[in-house]
């Protein structure tokens, strides 16, 4: 009788905790110490635009790092299930069949509604944006509100850019998986 140790799998283990140094943490709580006392100095607006920068930095390096991560796991996987030997090979008389490669991951070039939609929305962010900042604050300048009118133009014309970037998108997607399946045009015609 032999005896047989099932070790756990790690590779469908979660990420597990982040891992640090006692040195790290020493590191960590002595800049955080110096930040606390910049920003008693300096008071409270800067100290809330300095806190954003480095939430922005924090999030930005974090989500590298996961993604790092995940990406090296998935790859190490990949290979891993390359090397080892299927426990249920497929026979010899079934052909596997490789998807075509779909038209998502190809450039293209923007829609001719996205320039279109991009001005819509700057000309309809900047007119409300003007009508809101002077009907709020009507002892306003002219300065002012034509700061309102550009910021709110901006934010309009973002707003148009992303809508129709999505719908581009979305529609091209939609088309993609109504057409026929990408497999059976595979092995019908195989590239050369």
């Amino acid at each position: 009788m032999s005896a047989t140790t099932h070790q756990p799998d790690d590779r469908e283990a979660g990420l597990g905790p982040p891992r640090f140094t006692l040195r790290a943490l020493l590191v960590v709580v002595t800049l955080a110490g110096c930040l606390f006392g910049l920003m008693t100095a300096l008071g409270g607006v800067w100290s809330m635009a300095i806190l954003m920068f480095l939430c922005l930095i924090a999030a930005h390096v974090a989500g590298n790092s996961l993604g790092t991560r995940l990406r090296d796991r998935a790859s190490r996987r990949t290979t891993d299930e390359l090397r080892l030997p299927s426990s249920n090979p497929a026979p010899a008389s079934v052909k596997l069949e490789v998807a075509a490669p779909h038209s998502l991951n190809q450039r293209v070039r923007l829609n001719r509604l996205t320039p279109v939609m991009t001005a819509g929305g700057a000309l309809a962010g900047g007119a409300l944006g003007g009508m809101l900042s002077a009907g709020v604050y009507p002892e306003a300048g002219a300065a002012a509100v034509g700061l309102g009118v550009i910021s709110a133009a901006v934010l309009g014309a973002f707003a148009g850019f992303a809508a129709s970037s999505f719908f581009s998108v979305a529609r091209a997607a939609l088309g993609e998986a109504l057409r026929e399946p990408a497999i059976s045009r595979w092995s019908q015609h195989p590239p050369r």
